[in-house]
């Protein structure tokens, strides 16, 4: 059996990638440089495989099985019957490329969690690279990788979510780093059991049936700021409603490759902006009707009893004109609920530390410093 070990946190989905090209190369190096998980600090991640071989330009490899140490305990934490690498050829400096891979039979666990089993992963144009310069943990890229019928089991709850499909693409390459990509994750279907029992569970409030999500994610990265920006996170569903979500930042730490984290870095992260969205596919039509009919009124009396109380319940904030626009907001969304957005952009970035001395100081400034708008519609 091949063994070898790094350091790292190691998730199994990113150490997908692969290389291309004529077979003038040593195959077990290249299986290693493509199966290497991206260096983190805490945990020792050690990664075994079977057997590898050179069929025509393609290097198979058997039986790849990653583990992780944290302390004296090793936990398995996934396998691969077997990675196809399509097409392989070496780049120079000891890094490889592949015009694309095939994952068959990929499952990973985590003890007494849950397992997740996906029969084929396929990827596209993968590159490894050397990422002791810059500690980022991504040794191998990639333009895309695709999964289906994907199941993830909860052995506890005796629960088995079924997923459509995974996407995952990379674009606006800087160098050999990403610079931009997005996430589809399309047709959970979740089983009503999968939710505790209770006045608020699905059942509950009336859904008969497996509720079926999709997420979807784009955003992009900023290496010279440390920066990124969550352009749009978005979980949706049928019958339930949509709640998305953005975010941009400067001046991020790499906590991932620190010995020993210091968690005041944090401070010094900037906020450019934030935002939050919830539109309503009758989910918070149906809780309404809930707390309503427990009050003993009809939702439309219960929503108008909320909008009138929402002033009282907002004086604390100690901030008029802010507290105005949260019930105004809150209010239409109660008795008609649609869209309800907060946005938040202060006039200039604003750091960690500083939105901490503003809310330490004097908080009934910090909306109008950092820009807080809630709306209805």
């Amino acid at each position: 059996m091949k063994t070898f070990r790094i350091a790292g946190a190691a998730a199994l989905f990113f150490v997908l990638p692969i290389t291309g090209g004529a077979l003038a190369l040593d195959p077990e190096a290249a299986a290693r440089a493509f199966l290497t998980p991206g260096e983190t600090a805490g945990a020792e991640t050690t990664v075994t495989f079977s057997s590898v071989a050179s069929e025509g330009s393609d290097i198979v490899v058997k039986d790849v099985r990653t583990s992780v140490a944290t302390g004296a305990e090793s936990t398995e934490f996934g396998n691969v019957a077997e990675v196809r690498l399509l097409n392989v050829t070496e780049t120079g400096n000891g890094q490889y490329a592949a015009s694309g891979a095939v994952y068959s039979n990929m499952t990973i666990s985590v003890e007494g969690g849950f397992s997740m089993l996906m029969p084929k992963i396929v990827m596209d144009d993968l590159r490894t690279r050397d990422a002791s310069a810059d500690k980022l943990p991504m040794p191998v890229t990639y333009r895309s990788a695709v999964g289906d019928n994907i199941s993830v089991t909860i052995p506890a709850q005796n629960v088995k979510i079924a997923i459509s499909q995974l996407k995952v693409t990379m674009d606006d390459f800087s160098g050999d780093l990403p610079k931009s990509g997005t996430m589809a994750v399309t047709g959970i279907d979740v089983p009503l059991s999968a939710f505790p029992p209770g006045p608020t569970s699905p059942a509950a409030l009336g859904y008969e049936s497996n509720l079926v999500f999709d997420i979807t994610a784009r955003g992009t990265a900023r290496y010279e700021t440390s920066g990124f920006s969550i352009e749009d996170l978005t979980l949706s569903g049928s019958n339930i409603g949509s709640l998305s979500f953005a975010l941009d930042m400067d001046n991020y730490p790499n906590l991932l490759n620190a010995a020993e984290a210091n968690p005041m870095e944090m401070m010094s992260v900037v906020l450019n902006s934030v935002s939050i969205k919830y539109t309503d596919d009758s989910f918070a039509v149906r809780m309404l009707d809930m707390v309503a009919q427990q009050q003993g009124m009809k939702r439309e009396e219960y929503a108008q009893q909320m909008s009138m109380a929402l002033p009282f319940m907002l004086s604390a904030i100690n901030n008029q004109e802010f507290q105005n626009k949260v019930a105004n907001a809150a209010g239409t969304f109660l008795q008609n609920p649609g869209t309800i957005e907060l946005n938040v952009k202060p006039a200039k970035p604003l750091s960690a530390a500083e939105i901490m001395g503003i809310a330490q100081s004097a908080p009934q400034t910090l909306p109008d410093e950092l820009n807080v708008t809630v709306e209805a519609r």
